[in-house]
């Protein structure tokens, strides 16, 4: 190999080692960070509405929800897509009902909420924090990124299918042709029934 050759080579080592660092390191901490402030903004309105809508900070719904909140703004960076498929390969073979007893006891707490529109708020405040944390898992896995998109195309294909496919019955049996070919048989022959 020639040195200019060479030089190329290692020029091209660094370039990709480089993308690498970057899609693997500084843009893993800018998730990270991204996913913390947006918690941040969902929990600060949260807190904000709480205060507008004069649910006390001491009911049950609002600190069981700050709590979750606060949980995933601490630990948020732990949940990976490597750790869901764990969890759910764990679940398989241990069988059993879920466990969720932090949600059964916010659902519970949230029904004490007098106000069904503060109690629809609620639920709207802990939907945009479980999407924020979807966000986060579909986005920093290339694997389940990759896997999403072929789900979405083979969705998007069988929808296609099946409209090609009501169509083309639609067609035979509804009447275009059916009613053409019954008309042939009538004109020629009985036809048996």
């Amino acid at each position: 190999m020639n040195q200019p050759a060479v030089v190329e080579l290692m020029k091209l080592s660094l370039t990709a080692f480089g993308f690498w660092g970057l899609a693997f390191w500084l843009y893993r901490d800018y998730r990270i960070d991204s996913t913390r402030q947006k918690l941040f903004t969902v929990r600060g309105e949260l807190f904000d509405y709480a205060l507008d809508a004069g649910l006390a900070f001491d009911h049950p719904a609002y600190a069981l929800l700050r709590l979750r909140m606060n949980r995933l703004i601490r630990f948020g960076h732990r949940f990976t897509s490597v750790g869901l498929v764990a969890f759910w390969a764990s679940r398989s073979f241990i069988g059993g009902e879920p466990i969720d007893e932090l949600s059964d006891d916010w659902e519970a707490a949230v029904a004490t909420v007098e106000s069904s529109e503060v109690r629809d708020r609620l639920r709207e405040f802990s939907a945009r924090a479980t999407h924020i944390m979807v966000q986060r898992l579909v986005y920093g896995s290339w694997v389940l990124l990759v896997g999403l998109a072929i789900f979405a195309i083979g969705l998007a294909l069988k929808g296609a299918a099946t409209n090609a496919l009501d169509r083309f019955s639609q067609t035979i049996l509804g009447g275009t042709f059916l009613e053409a070919e019954l008309a042939k048989a009538r004109g020629g022959a009985r036809l048996a029934l």
